[in-house]
C-alpha cells in the first residue's frame, strides 16, 4: 500500500466513524421528538437504543482507523437534523424519519452486507455487524412512520405524499459525498464502496423495498 493510498482509506474510515458519532446524536434527538409528538415512551427508548448503536459503531471504526492513522475527534457541535421540505412540523417529523430511516439506514444495511462479503477477514465482523445493526433501524423506521403517518390529518398526508420521492432522493443522494476512489478494488478490501456500488445498491433498495413498502402504504406512486 502506497502512502497515497494508505492517507485515502484513513480519510474515508476516519469519516465513517465521524458520520457514526453524528448519526448517534442524531438519533437521540430524533427520539425526543418522536416520543413527545406520540407520547409512546417505548418508540422513544427504542430509537434512544439505535443511538447507542450508532455510538458504537463509531467506536468499532476506530479499530480500524486505527490501523491507517490517526484517530478523529469527536466534534463538540451538536449536528443539526436534515431539513424537512414541509413548514408542518408534523408532516417535517415523517420526512426526518423517512429520510433516517427508512431510506438510510436500509440502504446502508445492503451496502454493508455486500462489503462484508468482499472485504478483508479481520473487517468481516466489524462491518456485519454494523450492517446487522442498521436493518433493525431500518424496521424500527417503518414503526415510527406508521405510528407517526397514523396522526396526520387528510390534508398533512396529502402534502406528505407530494415531498415523499424528494425525501427519498436526497436520502440517496446523503451517500455520494464520501465515494469517489481511485483505487475501488482496495476500498472494497477495506469495507468501503465507490460511486458505482453505491448507486446500484441504492437504487435496488429503493426499487425493491422502499418504494414497494412505500406503495402498499399509499405514501409513493410511481
Amino acid at each position: 500500500m502506497t502512502p497515497e493510498q494508505r492517507e485515502h482509506l484513513h480519510a474515508r474510515w476516519a469519516g465513517r466513524t465521524r458520520s457514526e458519532w453524528a448519526s448517534s446524536q442524531v438519533m437521540a434527538r430524533l427520539a425526543d421528538e418522536v416520543q413527545s409528538a406520540t407520547g409512546d415512551a417505548s418508540l422513544g427508548d427504542d430509537l434512544r437504543r439505535a443511538a447507542d448503536d450508532e455510538a458504537h459503531h463509531g467506536d468499532l471504526c476506530v479499530a480500524v482507523v486505527q490501523q491507517l492513522g490517526p484517530v478523529p475527534e469527536r466534534s463538540g457541535t451538536l449536528p443539526g437534523l436534515p431539513p424537512a421540505r414541509s413548514a408542518d412540523p408534523a408532516v417535517a417529523l415523517v420526512e426526518r424519519v423517512l429520510f433516517l430511516l427508512v431510506t438510510g439506514e436500509a440502504i446502508a444495511s445492503a451496502l454493508l452486507g455486500q462489503l462484508a462479503q468482499t472485504c478483508r477477514d479481520d473487517l468481516q465482523p466489524t462491518i456485519f455487524r454494523i450492517a446487522v445493526d442498521e436493518s433493525r433501524h431500518a424496521q424500527l423506521g417503518w414503526r415510527v412512520l406508521d405510528t407517526l403517518v397514523g396522526r396526520l390529518s387528510p390534508a398533512q398526508r396529502a402534502e406528505l405524499v407530494t415531498h415523499v420521492p424528494a425525501v427519498v432522493g436526497m436520502g440517496v443522494a446523503s451517500f455520494r459525498s464520501q465515494l469517489t476512489t481511485p483505487w475501488p478494488e482496495l476500498a472494497q478490501q477495506w469495507g468501503l464502496a465507490d460511486q458505482g456500488m453505491t448507486e446500484a445498491v441504492a437504487r435496488k433498495v429503493i426499487a425493491t423495498y422502499v418504494g414497494p413498502e412505500l406503495g402498499q402504504r399509499g405514501l409513493w406512486q410511481r
